[in-house]
């Protein structure tokens, strides 16, 4: 693993139980306790974790953060990340042999294609199109029955993903069957991103699948961002996680959207 992968795998652990110590990092991770030692020191000094004498724990809330690339992404990949995992099982639900999927640069869409990789075995062909560097990454050695598409553009290391013009036309070339998509903010009438390239990509993607799903966990919903990406009611449907309120499930569906959770 590089030095990413492991903070990545150490902040992830870290959300899931709070706290832990270093030999466990160790056996989870098969790592040795001095690489551990280095990464835990690398993260606690952009304030991503507190060390304390029984091992390491999430930072207080009050901490100001780092504002590194890197952390910020790894923020968003382990926030609500239990939420995330509840939509990866029930977007994978929609997948059929032969889809061609696209994939955005989202973490939560980045944790249904892993759900997705962990269940290969129950196709025999898919084509995953994507703009996302840590899905490209992911599928770097796919197993034999996925295809990977990977979007070319100017990368936008905010967001981890290439954008642009040529990012653009390529999609406008491609069929895709199923297009898995998240968003900063969503409302009743419109989706929204806070970049003005990725709203524009995103649209042309929702314009030219023959259907598209939001994924979007309950802390972005009835909120807004700058840019809107197309209106809500042009997805097939919204997946979120067991925390949205039960109001807000009756308000979209009262809209005519499709909520599943």
């Amino acid at each position: 693993m590089t030095k990413n992968q492991r903070a990545q795998k150490i902040l992830e652990i870290l959300n899931r139980h709070q706290h832990c110590t270093v030999s466990e990092l160790e056996h989870e991770l098969q790592i040795s306790a001095p690489t551990i030692y280095r990464d835990i020191n690398d993260l606690a000094m952009r304030n991503l974790l507190v060390k304390n004498h029984g091992g390491i724990e999430l930072p207080p809330t009050n901490l100001t953060l780092d504002e590194s690339v890197n952390s910020r992404y790894l923020l968003r990949l382990v926030k609500n990340r239990i939420g995330k995992e509840q939509i990866a099982a029930q977007a994978v639900n929609l997948v059929s042999d032969d889809d061609i999927i696209f994939a955005d640069s989202s973490t939560t869409v980045f944790y249904f294609i892993k759900k997705l990789l962990e269940q290969h075995k129950q196709f025999s062909n898919l084509t995953i199109v994507s703009n996302s560097g840590a899905i490209i990454r992911e599928l770097a050695d796919p197993p034999p029955s996925i295809t990977l598409i990977s979007l070319g553009g100017v990368y936008n290391s905010r967001l981890n993903s290439f954008l642009g013009r040529i990012a653009v036309n390529a999609i406008k070339q491609l069929h895709i069957s199923k297009a898995f998509i998240s968003a900063a903010a969503v409302s009743v009438s419109e989706v929204y991103t806070f970049h003005e390239t990725h709203a524009e990509f995103l649209s042309q993607v929702v314009e030219h699948a023959d259907s598209t799903w939001l994924l979007a966990d309950h802390l972005k919903f009835e909120t807004r961002a700058v840019f809107p990406i197309c209106r809500t009611a042009d997805f097939a449907g919204v997946i979120s996680d067991a925390d949205l309120p039960a109001t807000t499930i009756a308000k979209y569906l009262a809209a005519g959207i499709n909520v599943k959770m």
